[in-house]
Parts: C-alpha cells; sequence; structure tokens
C-alpha cells in the first residue's frame, strides 16, 4: 500500500514544525491533495495526541523489540 492507494481518505495532515520535516516533506502530501496543516509556535498541547504516542512509543521501543536472528540481535547490542 503506497501514499497514492490512500489519497482518497485523508484530506489533511496535522504536524509541528520540526526541522525534520521540512518544505519536500509538505510537497509530498500537497501533490497528493493533501493540506499540510503546521501546528501554532510552542505550543506542544495543539498536537498533544501525537505527542502522548511519541513519548509511549520512545519509552516502551527497548522493551519490545523483535530479534530476527543473531546477527540482527549483535547488531542491536552494539548500537546500545
Amino acid at each position: 500500500m503506497d501514499l497514492d492507494e490512500q489519497t482518497n481518505r485523508y484530506r489533511f495532515l496535522i504536524r509541528d514544525r520540526d526541522g525534520k520535516s521540512g518544505a519536500t516533506f509538505d510537497e509530498v502530501f500537497a501533490t497528493a491533495g493533501i493540506e499540510v496543516i503546521k501546528s501554532p509556535p510552542h505550543t506542544p498541547r495543539a498536537n498533544c495526541f501525537i505527542e502522548r504516542w511519541a513519548v509511549a512509543c520512545a519509552k516502551s521501543a527497548p522493551t519490545h523489540l523483535l530479534i530476527h536472528h543473531e546477527q540482527h540481535a549483535r547488531a542491536w547490542s552494539a548500537s546500545t
């Protein structure tokens, strides 16, 4: 499944003003017909659902790691 198959389901993308997602990121969605709406500056409560979800993911990610094989386990343990 790619973005082209899903564009008719979404009209808006709400995102924060993080520098990781710049103009190129917005263009991808704009060409698909999705309007990108940026949250107001310095207002973490404006997008509180994703903020809470992101914190929950960050806290639980290391405890829910699926190791595929020995090489994967060694690579993961070397990076931590």
